[in-house]
């Protein structure tokens, strides 16, 4: 089974410190639809989260939140911490 990488926001909760919303306008319903932590895959496939040392620290939260989920689920999970400044700083 392959493993699934993901690094980003698990949590589209538009009553939240997320910082996106003012630009998306989510309802609390379309939020909770679109938030893979509220949102768990039925297939138990291997996932790693991970992100860099400088993303922001809620983004940080989010990550280990929708690990502890999964792991929760019985999902496989791997959350890990890049020394990049983060996770999608290639240089």
């Amino acid at each position: 089974m392959q493993d699934w990488r993901s690094a980003g926001i698990y949590e589209s909760n538009p009553a939240g410190s997320i910082i996106f919303n003012d630009k998306l306008h989510l309802t609390a319903a379309e939020a909770a639809a679109m938030s893979p932590v509220l949102q768990l895959p039925k297939r138990k496939i291997p996932a790693t989260m991970a992100f860099g040392l400088a993303e922001l620290p809620e983004l940080q939260r989010q990550s280990r939140a929708y690990h502890q989920a999964r792991l929760d689920a019985a999902c496989r999970a791997v959350c890990c911490r890049s020394s990049a400044q983060s996770f999608l700083d290639h240089g």
